[in-house]
């Protein structure tokens, strides 16, 4: 009996030496963990190497972070935890990353190209490609040194991360992932996904993005307010210049597209105010044009410009919005000319002419501005 009593003994004194020398060895483990995040976020030789170090972490589904048995084990309190699987360490070492993508960090180049790798790797799980994502949007913002990565190579790496995301096996596909990738790409006025959104808006199998995909597409497709966003103000352009740029893109008949741009570059920014101004025949022009987005975008110029109010030309712009905003062929359209005409002081309750016959009146809802038809 008493050899039996000494064998348990040994065998407990035993298990806690194990589990001593096993904590032991978790300790040290977190300590170089905290220690690698801590060194990802400055610069230098050695900060690169700990990006580098989580990113293979992230690429192997957590290893070599993980135990033997295929699990995590880390210490809380006192005691020993063994119940997550390798793939948490993807996780951490996902946030790591995002952390070391934060303004103020150092290599945020080295981070971005982590990140943007990460994203394209099918073996990375949408739940944690959704962390990455997040880190890439904090280089939305400059450190004091400019930007690591431009807004536009921003749209391309998420339109990397789209591809790989979409070709996952359907059950492997993440709805809310998706979401939030369309929605960047949205941000990003990233054109070059047309294709994509297409598919997506019939294809994908969670209605809500296929609702969110169509979305996009119609705002890509008859939204001048994209393009406006887009143009970039020309400072130095004389009156007559822009004005014959503008009538060079009417008289060309070109395609809605670049009638809009060269009308946006023409005027975008600029002190419209003169009566006498060369420009304003061939913005009249351009809101009689057949095309609705010519029509909206011409209007939408002079309601930014700053011509009087009672000028004819006001009168003509508010005209074409309220048409738009009734009888414009599509949803888009009709809500982005309501919408612009709440952006300005237009004079509430007016009526206007409508082009179906009878009157419009433009006045204040329940839900904000609004346009009636009237006999």
């Amino acid at each position: 009996m008493g050899s039996v009593n000494r064998f348990f003994s040994w065998e407990s004194t035993e298990k806690l030496r194990e589990q001593t020398k096993v904590y032991e060895v978790m300790k040290q483990r977190q300590e170089q963990w905290n220690d690698l995040c801590k060194a990802a976020k400055g610069s230098g030789d050695h900060a690169d190497k700990a990006k580098l170090a989580l990113f293979y972490i992230l690429t192997h589904s957590g290893n070599p972070m993980g135990s033997e048995s295929g699990f995590k084990i880390y210490i809380e309190g006192d005691k020993l935890k063994q119940n997550f699987y390798n793939h948490d360490w993807a996780e951490l070492a996902a946030r790591a990353l995002k952390d070391a993508a934060d303004v103020g960090c150092g290599s945020r180049d080295i981070t971005a190209y982590c990140i943007r790798m990460g994203l394209k790797e099918g073996s990375v799980r949408a739940r944690t490609s959704d962390t990455l994502l997040e880190g890439l949007r904090r280089f939305e913002k400059p450190s004091n040194d400019g930007y690591a990565i431009t807004r536009e190579q921003l749209a391309k790496i998420t339109a990397e991360a789209l591809d790989t995301e979409i070709l996952r096996k359907h059950e492997d596909q993440d709805e809310f992932y998706q979401q939030m990738l369309l929605t960047d790409l949205q941000k990003y006025r990233h054109r070059m996904i047309f294709p994509k959104l297409d598919a997506m808006s019939e294809k994908s199998k969670f209605p809500g993005v296929r609702t969110l995909a169509k979305n996009i597409l119609d705002e890509f497709r008859h939204s001048v307010t994209v393009m406006w966003d887009e143009t970039a103000i020309d400072q130095t352009a004389t009156a007559a210049a822009r004005a014959d740029r503008l009538k060079i893109a009417l008289d060309e008949a070109n395609n809605a597209d670049v009638t809009v741009s060269e009308l946006f570059k023409a005027y975008k920014g600029y002190k419209l105010e003169s009566s006498t101004d060369p420009g304003l025949p061939f913005l009249q022009q351009a809101m009689n044009d057949k095309n609705e987005r010519t029509r909206m975008a011409a209007a939408r110029v002079v309601m930014e410009s700053l011509l009087a109010v009672q000028h004819g030309l006001k009168a003509k712009a508010l005209e074409t919005l309220g048409n738009l905003a009734v009888h414009g062929t599509v949803d888009r359209y009709r809500a982005d000319a309501l919408k612009e005409l709440s952006r300005f002081n237009v004079p509430i309750p007016v009526v206007i002419k409508s082009n179906a016959g009878g009157n419009l009146r433009i006045q204040r809802g329940t839900q904000g501005l609004e346009v009636i038809k009237q006999p």
